[in-house]
């Protein structure tokens, strides 16, 4: 729960890419953000997980699909303060994709899953914060086709920064009185539950996923 930006779409021309890790390194220099470049060839198995509801069972099945992959990997990944991770990175071909270790398959280097859908937390950091992920993510808008943004913020679309701080004060307020035993038992009488449990993200402390586990996970190598 919370504010959070997804992010989809590929490189109209995969030979700009190096332009526009340079624009994005730029950008974060000037905002005094850490980022590093990706350039890596990912060789192994790549697995998609993909998710379908069934409207009788009120369930949400999962299915993995495998296939081998052989891939040059690369782009630019960005730490933004007090938010997660956001990965600018590209197949051969110029999707945007993340390779990350198979949780499934975590103790076999060369497993890998594959995420062409990324998303970017913002909920514990600032709309000053969220407003620059924003930017960045306008900069590879200049070199994409069929890019799509969903801004949970609302500001991508509107470019209102007090529309963003409400949202993200009203969300923050919510969370709050979630966080609390009181708020859960009153939000369990409203949904006619018996008791509602579950973990409330206030003040939890933001992984920072860093890009380096793949030095010794599978065959890897420069790739010119």
């Amino acid at each position: 729960m919370g504010i959070t930006i997804h992010y989809r779409g590929r490189l109209q021309d995969p030979a700009a890419l190096p332009l526009l890790v340079q624009e994005v390194q730029l950008a974060c220099g000037e905002l005094g953000w850490p980022c590093q470049v990706v350039d890596r060839r990912i060789v192994g198995v790549a697995e998609r997980v993909s998710y379908a509801h069934d409207p009788e069972s009120d369930e949400l099945h999962e299915t993995v699909e495998t296939a081998p992959v052989d891939d040059h990997w690369r782009g630019v990944v960005v730490q933004p303060p007090d938010c997660e991770t956001l990965w600018l990175t590209f197949t051969r071909e110029g999707q945007l994709v993340k390779y990350e270790p198979s949780w499934r398959e975590r103790d076999k280097p060369g497993h890998y899953q594959v995420q062409e859908c990324l998303a970017i937390k913002t909920q514990f950091s600032s709309p000053d914060v969220h407003i620059a992920v924003c930017s960045l993510l306008r900069v590879v808008e200049r070199y994409a086709v069929e890019w799509e943004v969903e801004d949970e913020g609302g500001y991508w679309e509107s470019g209102d920064r007090e529309k963003l701080a409400r949202r993200i004060e009203r969300l923050y307020a919510a969370l709050k009185m979630l966080a609390s035993k009181e708020g859960r038992r009153k939000l369990a009488e409203l949904l006619g539950e018996e008791d509602m449990e579950w973990e409330v993200e206030i003040g939890k402390r933001v992984r920072v996923s860093r890009p380096l586990w793949w030095d010794d996970w599978g065959v890897n190598a420069e790739e010119n």
